[in-house]
């Protein structure tokens, strides 16, 4: 449609009154946008990285030394955690700043001896190998191993298919809280009465909280709803792009037919029910967001 200036008047009224509403949810929804993005998007720059950079002396700082136990008896695994949760605890997960995944150098890696299954009746089972064969069990889903960081001890929950003894920096680590079950277990080898990190080296791959599910909405809601605020704005600026608009140009020229709607809305064969109005020549249906023109077929010739 050509830049030319709108006749105003019946059509005009109604498609500004149309986009001020549009605009107003549009920036209810943007808001609404702002809102979520701040609260979830440090899941962008983490749920696809295979790890940031870890500020090694921040860490240094972040961590307390706790001392492992020495220990007689199994742990009650039964109110321990799932084998391999569905996600890891945002919450109890390490951060800096906007990262939570990172790259870590191994200054060392130990065996102790200690690995996890799903028992008979699908709570945690603990699996004990000699650390220096390092034969783990066949069945085992994750073992324990000692990792130092930056001349600290932190232990490591390993699946079996990474193989520490040979990397000199582990990708996609998450630090966790120490998991007391971890801890326990810890005191049933060597490491008995050894100080260790109060965080825990997650390699199992498992996600954080819903990262995945937010990474993707945050993509999707980063294209909808700032483009629908673009929408409003435009159709507040440059009424001749509205539907409304669009809609009357299938019947010729847009300022002839608004011309002669209102015309006929001056007329005494107006009628109107509900949010439709008829006149002689149209059907106009008003609603908060449109008001749509269409042919009144029952015109008698």
């Amino acid at each position: 449609m050509k830049n030319e200036k709108l006749f105003r008047g019946y059509i005009f009224s109604k498609t500004r009154k149309n986009s001020i509403v549009t605009l107003v949810f549009a920036l209810i929804f943007f808001a609404l946008y702002l809102w979520y993005m701040t609260s979830t998007f440090i899941y962008f720059p983490n749920a696809t990285s295979a790890g940031h950079v870890l500020d090694s002396q921040k860490f240094a700082q972040d961590t307390k030394m706790v001392t492992i136990e020495s220990q007689t008896e199994e742990f009650d695994y039964f109110s321990a955690a799932e084998i391999v949760p569905p996600a890891l605890l945002f919450e109890h997960t390490y951060k800096q700043g906007l990262n939570y995944r990172f790259k870590v150098q191994i200054n060392n890696s130990e065996n102790a001896g200690l690995a996890y299954t799903t028992s008979a009746e699908g709570t945690l089972s603990m699996l004990q190998y000699a650390p220096n064969v390092h034969h783990i069990p066949g069945n085992a889903l994750y073992e324990i191993r000692i990792l130092s960081i930056g001349g600290t001890k932190y232990a490591a929950l390993v699946t079996p298919n990474i193989d520490t003894n040979r990397l000199d920096y582990v990708t996609h680590a998450v630090f966790t809280k120490l998991p007391l079950y971890v801890m326990h277990d810890l005191g049933l080898t060597e490491f008995a009465d050894t100080e260790i990190g109060n965080w825990c080296l997650d390699l199992r791959g498992i996600p954080v909280d819903d990262e995945g599910t937010d990474f993707f909405l945050i993509i999707i809601f980063s294209i909808l709803f700032p483009g629908f605020l673009a929408v409003a704005v435009m159709f507040l600026l440059k009424p001749q792009l509205h539907l409304n608009y669009l809609v009357i140009k299938r019947f010729g020229d847009v300022n002839d037919i608004c011309a002669d709607i209102e015309a006929e809305l001056s007329t005494e064969g107006v009628y109107k029910e509900g949010r439709t109005v008829y006149t002689e020549s149209y059907i106009i249906k008003e609603t908060l967001y449109t008001t749509k023109v269409s042919k009144n077929h029952l015109k008698r010739s």
